[in-house]
């Protein structure tokens, strides 16, 4: 995948009267596990948002991974807290969250997936 990527991006193209490189930007998919009432922090923390410019897509993974739609919550004013997380040049789009059945930590047992 590496070499793959790096002969891509050798690849240049005629713009205007210049070349440009071209630019290969990953995607990626990250499933991320909580404590069940740590939601709502968790939702403030990655930037949940009424977003809809994605709304399709998203749609089709979330029943592609079989998750339900974020519920609409209020954020607790004790919640609206954001943990010490490095957002800039990153941008996230959660879709969905469903019940995790492999993690068992005693207690912490019923986390949840975002």
């Amino acid at each position: 995948m590496d070499k793959f990527i790096h002969d891509l991006e050798a690849q240049n193209f005629k713009y205007g009267d210049d070349w440009v490189q071209l630019v290969a930007r990953p995607v990626q998919l990250w499933e991320v596990i909580f404590p069940n009432d740590a939601l709502p922090t968790v939702l403030n923390t990655v930037g949940y948002g009424e977003d809809t410019r994605f709304k399709t897509p998203l749609a089709f993974l979330r029943k592609a991974l079989g998750a339900k739609k974020i519920p609409k919550i209020d954020i607790p004013k004790e919640d609206q807290r954001m943990r010490l997380v490095t957002r800039q040049n990153v941008a996230t789009y959660p879709f969905g969250i469903r019940e995790d059945n492999t993690w068992d930590f005693g207690e912490l047992k019923g986390r949840e997936t975002l």
